[in-house]
């Protein structure tokens, strides 16, 4: 041991008398003889019992001392390099397997420690990535070692009191040189305060894990958050030319804060941080003009959509009723409003801004969209909240009613909406959204048949039939208003003779099956619905196209629209068809003789006017 020691001190001297003229040699030399140090110490403690633990560790971490106090004179890297990581094997050397974590910790933070008092003198990167990578290594396989076992007899809450300790300690041996010396952060740092932060984050979540079942953990993400904003509003102060590092800093704050709700909270505390966030992130970017913060609002307000659909399908399907929720308490209302309110709140943000929007982005499209997903948000809000009231209901056939009048309250809205101002000059809007509520209207008459026959027979409020009328009246008012929309300004796309088809067939089936539950409704006895079906199919309904007909028939001539007077022609055609081949099925032969004969003097009735009316009809003048 004495010839091993003799041969480090004097590899250590001749490295020393050729500094000068052999830099590089020396440093050969000195690395040497100090690894001569750590090997022999070594050995002493483990193969002869010369020392003792305490002693042997102690020496080494001397000779460590000595080991980067001789690098910082010489000036020479390698030299470091070979201190540090003798620094980091040395508990190894000197273990006997007993595994005191705390002694080894507390090795490790007086290690990293000098260290940073190294990189207060030395921007050497190799050293600072020498450190993090033993430190995590050491640290990363004692908790996973510890973690494995059944009962581990340590304290965690101690355990992430030292991981806090070390990630301190690494904020510091990667900011000091650069902050005494006033220089720029190169790349290379800020990777290594991601992979810190990262590692640190992943290590108290294991650890916290352990701790009162978690219950800790979203605290602690807060806390990464609120260290990275301190140091990001320290930099912000300093100068101007950490700027990348203070946004760098900034987006771990938003990240670790956005990151704490799901951690933390549940359900829809998370949609609701996440809603008055991502308004709160674009103010910030409004006033202090960083991007970082106007990409952060459009991620965040992602995440906040992703999480209410996640709410709305947890409680579809964990809810026994037999409509479909969204929400089911006033707390998940409460969520939906807010939701809308912060999407309307994000669009007025966005007309006060006066300046380009960073990227590809721009005000128009973004305002139209973050309206359009509070307008979504808020039907949907509108009509899954009318299931929530009815509940209980076994079918859609009361609720279908009031599923039906706040779809004309929308539509109702977006025709208010296009007549104002400019957008009076777009119509697709208001016929498209006449034409879908038509649609599904229609879609609903088998609900709607159910809630007739059900208040008729006394299984229903009578309210929610008187409802369905009112709907109805209200619709026939929101043709008229887009009728005239439309004529003032045909929709771009389709031509106004193809919609004036679709919409007098939509029509004339709305007002067929209207009329229906009229008949019936006024012409109900006790156990007749059917019988009263029956009489409006074979006489009643053939009326009503006649009607309609002439309706559309006078419209056409009133406004000079020959299309509307072809497809007048066209449904009282088809009436006289369904008439005389349909409802005179089961008359007998004279009748059907007579209905023919009538049938014949009403045709050339009609040729007869076609020959005196041809030029209103065909050349389209009054």
């Amino acid at each position: 041991m004495a010839i091993g020691l003799f041969c480090g001190i004097s590899l250590i001297v001749l490295a020393h008398y050729l500094r000068k003229n052999y830099r590089s040699f020396s440093s050969v030399l000195a690395g040497g003889g100090i690894a001569i140090f750590y090997f022999t110490i070594a050995f002493a403690f483990h193969q002869y019992h010369l020392l003792s633990q305490t002693a042997a560790f102690i020496i080494m971490v001397v000779i460590t001392s000595f080991a980067i106090t001789l690098s910082v004179l010489y000036d020479r890297l390698e030299l470091a390099v070979i201190a540090s990581v003798g620094g980091f094997i040395t508990p190894f050397l000197v273990s006997t397997g007993e595994g005191n974590y705390i002694v080894l910790f507390t090795y490790l933070i007086i290690l990293n420690s000098g260290l940073l008092a190294l990189a207060f003198f030395k921007r050497w990167f190799p050293i600072n990535v020498i450190a993090l990578f033993f430190t995590e290594l050491i640290f990363g396989g004692w908790l996973a070692k510890t973690l494995f076992e059944e009962t581990p007899k340590v304290s965690f809450p101690l355990a992430l009191l030292f991981a806090t300790v070390f990630y301190l300690v690494f904020v510091g041996m990667n900011t000091v040189y650069q902050l005494k010396n006033k220089q720029d952060f190169k790349r290379f740092d800020y990777s290594l305060l991601l992979l810190l932060n990262a590692s640190y984050f992943a290590a108290g979540m294991l650890l916290l894990g352990r701790v009162h079942g978690g219950q800790y953990q979203g605290l602690f993400t807060l806390s990464i958050g609120l260290i990275n904003l301190a140091m990001a509003w320290w930099f912000f102060h300093l100068r101007q030319q950490y700027k990348n590092l203070v946004y760098l800093l900034i987006g771990l704050t938003l990240t670790f804060i956005s990151l704490a709700v799901p951690v933390q909270l549940h359900g829809h505390a998370i949609t609701l941080f996440w809603s008055v966030e991502f308004v709160l992130l674009f103010w910030l970017y409004q006033r202090s003009r960083i991007q970082l913060f106007f990409y952060s609002s459009l991620l965040i307000a992602i995440l906040a959509i992703i999480s209410m659909l996640m709410d709305w399908s947890q409680v579809a399907l964990n809810d026994s009723s037999a409509l479909v929720l969204i929400y089911s308490n006033i707390q998940g209302l409460v969520t939906n409003i807010v939701a809308v309110a912060s999407f309307i709140a994000y669009t007025l943000l966005l007309k006060k801004e006066n300046q380009q929007l960073p990227g590809a982005f721009t005000k128009k499209i973004l305002t139209q969209i973050s309206w359009m997903i509070a307008a979504v948000i808020g039907y949907l809000t509108a009509i899954y909240g009318v299931n929530t009231l009815f509940r209980n209901q076994s079918n859609y056939e009361i609720p279908n009613v009031y599923h039906r009048l706040i779809t004309e309250l929308c539509v109702a809205a977006i025709i208010i909406l296009f007549k104002r101002g400019k957008a009076t000059a777009y119509s697709w809007p208001v016929a498209g959204g006449v034409t879908c509520y038509l649609l599904y209207h229609l879609f609903s008459m088998p609900m709607i048949f159910g809630l007739r026959d059900g208040v008729l027979n006394g299984v229903y409020p009578a309210i929610h039939l008187a409802m369905h009328w009112a709907t109805v009246i209200f619709i026939l008012y929101l043709i008229y208003v887009s009728a005239r929309i439309v004529s003032k300004t045909p929709v771009p796309y389709i031509s106004l003779p193809r919609l004036s088809w679709v919409l007098s067939i939509l029509l004339l089936i709305f007002f067929s099956q209207e009329a229906q539950h009229l008949f019936v409704s006024l012409a109900y006895k006790p156990d007749n619905i059917q019988y009263a079906k029956d009489q409006y199919e074979k006489a009643v309904m053939t009326i009503v196209w006649g009607v309609c007909s002439f309706g559309l028939m006078w419209l056409g001539m009133r406004y000079k629209f020959k299309t509307l007077r072809i497809i007048s022609l066209s449904i009282f055609c088809v009436a006289l068809l369904k008439l005389f081949f349909l409802d005179l099925a089961n008359v007998s032969e004279g009748g059907k003789i007579a209905a023919f004969t009538l049938l014949g003097i009403l045709l050339l009735i009609i040729s007869f006017m076609y020959q005196k009316l041809k030029k209103i009809i065909i050349d389209d003048r009054p």
